[in-house]
């Protein structure tokens, strides 16, 4: 049983269910809320919930950033104004919300923002999420789990250095897809002191979009 939250709520973001942490968060803008049940909506591509899933929902609440479980009863999938897919999701909460620390640790899908970076000797690699340590993207070398090289991310006409080491690797046609973590944690790396704030822009940029 869920105790309905009081006070509204205008962002969720879910994170669907998975063994694997790094997965990126699914930016909504909350439409309804009417006790344990809520309506989202999404204009994000990539979109992996479907009804019956049970997922995790995390937003701010009287300040204060917190997590709450939840199951997809419907997703509808319709075209907005300017022809981009939005999906509508009605999910049911349960229990009562949590704190959720470490908000910074969260990867948050930017498909679509146009970030690139270099890894190694291979430039104009797509970026396809990002936290506050790490991002994913698209290369077409062949890397090993552990491998360390050096990395450049480029947002916003600004470029940020730094060592990066791979955790995790998926193949894809064409190209492979690596989970990159920074190693070099002093303050002296560019690319640490950059990642939280690329994080936090990309949040409020999809937020905005889908106001």
């Amino acid at each position: 049983m869920s105790h309905a939250v009081s006070e509204s709520v205008s962002d969720v973001f879910l994170q669907p269910p998975t063994d694997d942490p790094n997965t990126p968060l699914l930016p909504t803008r909350v439409v309804s809320q009417e006790e344990a049940i809520w309506t989202v909506a999404t204009t994000e591509p990539e979109t992996t919930l479907e009804v019956g899933a049970n997922a995790t929902a995390y937003y701010t609440i009287d300040k204060e950033f917190v997590k709450q479980p939840c199951t997809v009863q419907s997703v509808e999938t319709t075209e907005g104004e300017e022809g981009e897919t939005i999906t509508t999701l009605i999910m049911e909460l349960h229990g009562d919300p949590v704190s959720a620390e470490k908000r910074q640790s969260f990867r948050v899908s930017c498909a679509g923002c146009a970030i690139t970076a270099s890894l190694g000797e291979e430039s104009g690699c797509m970026v396809v999420d990002v936290s506050a340590t790490g991002f994913g993207l698209y290369a077409h070398q062949e890397l090993r789990i552990g491998d360390i090289v050096h990395a450049q991310l480029h947002y916003q006409g600004e470029t940020h250095d730094g060592q990066v080491a791979v955790q995790s690797i998926r193949k894809m046609p064409g190209h492979k897809r690596y989970g990159m973590t920074v190693v070099d944690g002093s303050t002296r790396s560019a690319l640490i002191r950059a990642l939280p704030k690329v994080n936090a822009a990309i949040q409020r940029e999809q937020l905005r979009r889908l106001a």
